[in-house]
């Protein structure tokens, strides 16, 4: 099994040092979650874009279509100069809504007393 499997030649498994069979098998064990993961990381990517290319084949007429992802999923956990960046777009944008919500309600506070003036 570890001739084949594990990638160890008949040498190295029968005339070698006996700890490298466990360490081919360590390795080989690495390589197969790598893989792994790879795979579904894969699917993941995969069934993103088929939900996107159907959920706009398949929307109503009008509303809004959907977007594929902006960015790939992260693999690595992020450092504190992007989780810094992240959290300040994130602030631009509410701030945004926010400004863009007042400015709605001023519009709109403005319209009701200009027909309250009017009658």
């Amino acid at each position: 099994m570890y001739i084949g499997v594990y990638g160890m030649t008949y040498e190295q498994f029968w005339y070698g040092d006996p700890m490298a069979a466990r360490d081919y098998r360590r390795a080989y064990v690495e390589r197969r979650r790598a893989e792994n993961k790879r795979d579904w990381l894969q699917g993941a990517y995969f069934y993103n874009a088929v939900s996107t290319a159907l959920a706009n084949a398949f929307r109503k007429q009008g509303s809004k279509p959907v977007d594929y992802l902006e960015e790939p999923f992260p693999i690595f956990a992020p450092t504190e100069a992007e989780m810094a960046e992240k959290n300040r777009k994130e602030k631009e944008k509410i701030e945004a809504v926010y400004k863009s919500m007042i400015k709605q309600q001023k519009a709109k506070k403005a319209k009701e007393q200009q027909q309250n003036a009017e009658t």
